[in-house]
């Protein structure tokens, strides 16, 4: 799976995106890359779209174990941070959902799922122009 991700400073935000079959490790290593970018900062909001995965290899223990990562990795998070996941599809909102819910209460960012940009700019607090090019330019 291609997992790639782009921080937006003056938006305040980072572009996740993933394409073709799910891989946990892809996550943690697209996570990890981001964390370590010099451009992060962990006020800065995240949106992850889904909207290119083609297939999930993970099932509920691989997805646990990625909310124990995600959870472990985020103590630097400040509190409030939004974290948003976009899914248009069924079987991508289903898979946010059970990370969602795993996640719940462990982190100190909240988790949105939206099934649209407009949705998600909405969470976010930007335009739906920002939105789609953050998502385009990632690369």
């Amino acid at each position: 799976m291609a997992f790639d991700y782009q921080i937006f400073p003056d938006e305040r935000c980072i572009a996740f995106r993933m394409h073709g079959v799910y891989s946990i490790e892809d996550c943690r290593t697209a996570t990890r890359s981001a964390m370590a970018d010099p451009a992060f900062s962990p006020d800065f909001a995240q949106i992850t779209d889904l909207t290119g995965i083609t297939r999930f290899d993970a099932d509920y223990a691989q997805v646990s174990t990625l909310a124990s990562f995600i959870a472990d990795s985020a103590v630097d998070i400040e509190p409030g941070t939004l974290f948003v996941i976009l899914a248009t599809r069924d079987i991508n909102y289903g898979m946010a959902r059970m990370f969602q819910q795993l996640i719940e209460g462990r982190t100190p960012f909240s988790v949105s799922l939206v099934r649209s940009r407009t949705e998600a700019a909405r969470v976010l607090a930007l335009s739906t122009q920002t939105v789609d090019r953050m998502l385009a330019d990632a690369p």
